[in-house]
């Protein structure tokens, strides 16, 4: 009978696990590696590695499974509300439109929504030696949020959709020797590659003239598909345990970039398009009257040819143009980008009321791409051909040398042949600015004291509360931009708390609440935009983040 027991559980965890792998809609999320993942350890300053006891193992060290009981079912909600200040300084010479602008982007690039999501943790011990687990993230407002952002701009990259992505964690845990336990997962999300085709089809029913009754609008068609390959990023861990107190961890996530492809494919095509000229200066203003000087070369007038400045009004006629353009892009984004990262921690039970932890994480953000979104145009050929036709135009004035100015003269028609060319135009890809990164360390620290159970002869027979602090310090991984790149990022100091409320040692409610102090951090420009004059960017603030959950345990 206790054998079919573990064989139901075995069972059910299984098709818990694959159930919700296949349907969460997962992507590379960020908000785990911004705020951390369950109140428990993100109390605790997210010092987590050697510490992973329970459902939030799957995150920080998923080895740490291999030393849990039964299994374990949490849901909880998570909130995030940044208050960013920033502030450019006009350079010299700015005017009071340019400095309301520069305010202006000032607001806009602190206007960062609050981020809210749901989470869910699973993990079960399946035998003494094998454990797995999962665990699922998704915000409440959006999926995934694609954000290609602008390095020229100063932005806060760290906040800007960092956590606006769902991710899903999965992980399975071993324990071959006695007191050692090492794990293996992956991130699941997906990648985005499509392709774009929009052709355009213009017929001799429409025309450019703004009053033309028969004229219809331009129809275009369009078609973009997207797909979405399901992708992987891998993470594992180990840990040991030489006493029941003691523990020791580490744990290896590798790097991902979400690497979005979308093709644009466009056809435009020209049949018998007629173009009224009579309405040309309606529809470019200020180009007429078109002034222009031509060369006149004659046997008559000897070798040096004469320049005849010359001053046309009173176009008018139809040209009808054939014409095709095809256009093939290609729209390439590094988005959502991560560096790989080794952490490493270690805890220990003091007496039966208190545990420490502590961590050091290295990340390799000297790898960081360029966050610019990139336009590859591949080259135009542009086959153009018009009828034989005939213009009418008015010179308003010739001056012609010796003779002096003349005008206005009377109308004069031109008949103009066929024109049969063909155009090749290439677009050479610029180069794009790349932020200058480094690697950083960061450390943690955690403290967690356990009250006396409290008991009762009601159905709470036996109630536990548990209070949490932490400590991290997260360093910039960006040096200070001086030049075109503006993307701002200051130190950071991280300060959390949480309360854990235990029933009967089967149901826990958590809750935590975290502190994001943002160092002030100014750096003046080498590099002045006439576009967004600003010659130095100072900014700093803080975030609050906040969530609970509720577990059962069986």
């Amino acid at each position: 009978m206790r054998d079919l027991s573990r064989v139901r559980r075995w069972l059910l965890s299984v098709a818990l696990c694959l159930a919700v792998a296949a349907g969460a809609p997962a992507a590379f999320a960020s908000p785990l590696d911004l705020y951390g993942f369950g109140p428990r350890a993100i109390g605790m300053g997210g010092a987590y590695t050697g510490l992973a006891d329970d459902y939030a193992a799957v995150y920080y060290n998923p080895a740490g499974m291999i030393f849990t009981e039964g299994s374990t079912l949490a849901v909880g909600a998570t909130t995030a509300q940044p208050f960013l200040r920033l502030h450019l300084t006009p350079a010299p010479g700015v005017t009071a439109a340019q400095a309301r602008a520069l305010h202006d982007l000032e607001n806009q690039e602190t206007d960062i929504k609050r981020q809210d999501s749901v989470f869910f943790g699973f993990t079960s011990r399946l035998t003494d030696h094998i454990a797995i687990g999962l665990l699922a993230s998704l915000p409440t407002y959006e999926v995934i949020q694609l954000h290609p952002i602008d390095a020229h701009l100063p932005s806060f990259i760290m906040y800007e959709d960092n956590a606006k992505q769902a991710v899903t964690y999965a992980s399975i845990a071993i324990t071959p020797v006695s007191g050692f336990g090492f794990a293996g997962g992956v991130s699941v999300f997906a990648n985005c590659k499509g392709v774009f085709t929009l052709p355009i089809t213009v017929d001799n029913s429409q025309s450019v003239t703004p009053n033309s009754k028969s004229g219809k609008p331009l129809d275009v068609n369009s078609d973009l598909t997207l797909d979405f390959p399901y992708s992987y990023s891998p993470y594992a861990g180990v840990i040991y345990r030489p006493y029941e107190w003691l523990r020791f961890g580490a744990t290896y996530r590798g790097p991902f970039e979400w690497d979005v492809k979308v093709r644009l494919n466009a056809d435009l095509s020209l049949d018998n398009y007629t173009i009224n000229l009579a309405q040309l200066g309606k529809l470019l203003p200020g180009v007429f009257p078109l002034k222009a000087v031509v060369s006149i070369s004659a046997p008559a007038l000897g070798k040096t040819p004469i320049r005849v400045p010359v001053d046309l009004s009173g176009l008018s006629g139809l040209v009808t143009l054939n014409a095709s353009a095809p256009v093939s892009m290609l729209a390439d984004m590094a988005d959502h980008w991560k560096p790989q990262e080794i952490a490493f921690g270690s805890s220990a039970e003091i007496g039966d009321a208190w545990t420490v932890s502590a961590d050091a994480t290295w990340q390799g953000w000297s790898q960081f791409p360029s966050p610019n979104l990139h336009f590859t145009v591949d080259n135009i050929n542009v086959q153009l051909s018009t009828l034989p036709t005939t213009i009418t135009a008015r010179l308003r004035t010739l001056t012609v040398p010796i003779l002096g100015t003349i005008g206005p003269l009377p109308p004069v028609q031109v008949s103009i042949p066929g024109i049969s060319t063909q155009l090749n135009l290439r677009f050479p890809m610029a180069s794009v600015a790349k932020p200058v990164t480094h690697d950083i360390v960061i450390p943690r620290l955690g403290v967690e004291r356990r009250l006396p159970p409290i008991r009762s002869n009601t159905w709470l027979t036996d109630t536990r509360f548990s209070l949490r602090a932490g400590y991290a310090f997260e360093q910039s991984p960006y040096t200070p931009q001086r030049g075109y790149v503006n993307l701002v990022d200051p130190d950071k100091h991280i300060v959390t708390a949480g309360v854990g409320i235990l029933f009967n040692r089967k149901v826990s409610f958590d809750i935590y609440g975290e502190s994001h102090f943002l160092t002030p951090i100014r750096f003046a420009k080498s590099t002045v935009d006439p576009a967004e004059p600003f010659d130095a960017v100072a900014a700093n603030g803080y975030v609050l983040s906040g969530g609970a959950s509720l577990s059962y345990h069986w």
